[in-house]
């Protein structure tokens, strides 16, 4: 069945928060891509630490055997065209216990390849008071992670990703608590660009 985008008239934006958003990520470039990896023996799971990618995706085949990352992922600023895009991602990861970031992956239509068994954001530590954060992917079309079941802690927010509509607000309220409030800006439209807050 198909998703159609509903125009939902916006509420007051807080610019502030918008702008810290960006200062944040723009200062998180800078600090390279880290990862650590820890690997109980005999355990059938590989457990990494925070893993965060930033400008290389092809550093992504280094962690495909992860199953659960202990500390949060971030994947951020890669502008580059990469026609193995498909051919990289975590296919085995299944739960994150902070959170997971999304950044300016500028060639990726859809997350469905990136993250295609993720489940569970515990949510442990928060980025922002978000669990998941989608910023900044201008030709996303689809968030496509299809397996993900529950994010425990913290809120979701998807801006500034111009080709994307990101489904039915139902879908995310079912993820996360009801004491959070998700921030998902719906783009019916190129010329109409507005966004919401939901339960507000």
């Amino acid at each position: 069945m198909k998703t159609v985008c509903k125009l939902h008239v916006p509420g007051i934006r807080n610019q502030k928060m918008d702008a810290l958003l960006v200062i944040v990520l723009v200062v998180l470039m800078a600090m390279g891509s880290t990862a650590t990896m820890i690997q109980p023996p005999d355990s059938g799971q590989h457990i990494c630490g925070t893993i965060e990618i930033i400008g290389n995706a092809s550093l992504l085949e280094q962690y495909q055997l992860c199953t659960v990352i202990e500390g949060h992922l971030r994947i951020q600023l890669i502008d580059d065209y990469n026609p193995t895009w498909p051919l990289l991602g975590l296919p085995n990861l299944t739960q994150v216990t902070g959170y997971v970031l999304l950044y300016r992956l500028s060639y990726l239509r859809t997350f469905r390849h990136l993250l295609p068994r993720l489940a569970v954001i515990r949510g442990d530590n928060l980025f922002h008071g978000h669990s998941l954060v989608v910023f900044g992917n201008i030709f996303l079309r689809e968030v496509g992670l299809t397996n993900m079941t529950n994010i425990l802690k913290g809120s979701v927010r998807i801006e500034k990703n111009w080709s994307l509509c990101p489904g039915p607000e139902a879908t995310w309220s079912r993820l996360t608590s009801p004491s959070y409030v998700n921030v998902i800006q719906v783009i019916p439209t190129l010329s109409s660009r507005t966004s919401y807050r939901e339960r507000e």
